[in-house]
């Protein structure tokens, strides 16, 4: 039995409907790109929105007038510094970069110890009670698998059999999105349109 290689591991949300939720939401999902398939691995993590890693700010598109910069500065300086005083930058810092280090960490490895460190050693870190395998199809057999970049966010959409699935991976900037588009794009796939 040959080793399958994975070549790519992203953490990405699920665009899904479901009743726990009372509609439409989206679920954690981790996906493997392999040397041969498309791996889902799908969580019972559920969100109404896509958890974002980036720090609110207030940002000003158009400036007016002098006091409209001044005010801008001031609202984004005040949101710093309860940022700080909460660790809620700290945390969302240090959870992107765990993130990124754990799905680069797993590129390179063997399909079957990558899935046995996810399910036992990544999903207790990461609260995932439940995982399960979800698509799980060699690329001949997908019609396409669609990728692109919008701002801090990479969206892929896999379409197999009139299905198609819709997933968002958020970065904490678009210098981070376009790495992994880019990466995603240089593994030369059959199907992977990436723009």
């Amino acid at each position: 039995m040959t080793k399958e290689r994975v070549l790519l591991a992203l953490e990405a949300w699920k665009e899904t409907w479901t009743l726990r939720m009372l509609g439409r939401c989206y679920r954690m999902c981790i996906l493997l790109f392999t040397e041969k398939r498309f791996f889902e691995l799908e969580t019972n993590v559920l969100e109404k929105v896509v958890p974002s890693y980036t720090t609110p700010g207030v940002g000003v598109t158009e400036i007016k007038h002098p006091l409209d910069l001044l005010w801008a500065l001031l609202l984004n300086v005040l949101m710093e510094v309860v940022w700080e005083k909460t660790g809620m930058k700290t945390r969302i810092w240090a959870r992107e970069r765990e993130r990124e280090e754990a799905m680069k960490a797993l590129s390179g490895d063997d399909l079957d110890e990558v899935l046995r460190f996810i399910r036992g050693y990544l999903a207790p870190r990461i609260k995932v009670r439940e995982m399960r395998e979800g698509l799980v199809a060699y690329y001949a057999e997908l019609d396409r698998v669609k990728a692109r970049e919008r701002g801090s966010t990479l969206r892929i959409e896999v379409a197999r059999g009139g299905r198609k699935l819709r997933y968002e991976i958020p970065f904490f900037d678009e210098e981070l999105a376009r790495l992994v588009k880019e990466r995603l794009g240089a593994l030369g796939l059959p199907n992977l349109e990436v723009r």
